[in-house]
C-alpha cells in the first residue's frame, strides 16, 4: 500500500541550519570588523571577542543538531540495510502523555517480541506519530534490530516513521 501522506520535516535540521548560518554570520562579521578597523581600539577588540564568542556558540550548537539528526538517520538506514528484523506482536496503541505537539499528545505503538532461542521478551516502542496508526492490537509489525542488540531497533509503522 502506498502512503501518500506528507513526510514530516525534522525540526532539528531546520533549527540546526538556522543556528549554524547565524553563527557563521556572526563570526564573519566579527572578523570583518577586526580586519576593517584593526585591533588598536579596545571597543573593536571587545566587539570581536563578543561576536566571535556568540558566533561560535550558535555555530557549534547548530552543528550538534545537524550531526545528531544525521546520526539518527544513518542508524536507521544501517538497520534497514542490514536486513535483520523480527515480527513483534502489537500490545498497545496509545498516546505519549509526556509530549504535547500542537495541543495534542502523539501516538505510539508498543510491540513485544519473545526470542525463540533464549525466551527473553523484548518491548519495542515506535517514534511519536501525529496521526493514529492503522495497525491494530494483536497484529504483528516488522521491527528491524541490530544483530545481538535488541536495544537498537527501528519499528516500521504504516506511516513509515517507526
Amino acid at each position: 500500500m502506498k502512503n501518500n501522506d506528507k513526510a514530516e520535516f525534522p525540526v532539528l535540521i531546520f533549527i540546526g541550519a538556522i543556528f549554524s548560518f547565524l553563527g557563521a554570520l556572526w563570526i564573519v562579521i566579527a572578523f570583518g570588523t577586526l580586519a576593517a578597523w584593526g585591533t588598536a581600539d579596545e571597543g573593536i577588540r571587545g566587539f570581536f571577542a563578543t561576536g566571535f564568542g556568540i558566533g561560535s556558540f550558535f555555530f557549534i550548537l547548530g552543528m550538534i543538531f545537524l550531526v545528531y539528526e544525521l546520526h539518527k538517520r544513518l542508524s536507521v538506514n544501517s538497520l534497514v540495510k542490514a536486513g535483520n528484523y523480527v515480527y513483534a506482536s502489537i500490545t498497545e496503541i496509545g498516546r505519549n502523555e509526556n509530549v504535547i505537539i500542537n495541543g495534542e499528545n502523539p501516538y505510539v505503538v508498543v510491540a513485544e517480541y519473545e526470542d525463540p532461542i533464549t525466551g527473553e521478551k523484548h518491548v519495542f516502542r515506535s517514534r511519536d506519530m501525529k496521526d493514529h496508526p492503522r495497525e491494530t492490537v494483536g497484529n504483528c509489525i516488522k521491527v528491524y534490530v541490530k544483530q545481538g542488540n535488541y536495544g537498537k531497533y527501528f519499528m516500521v509503522t504504516d506511516k513509515g516513521n517507526g
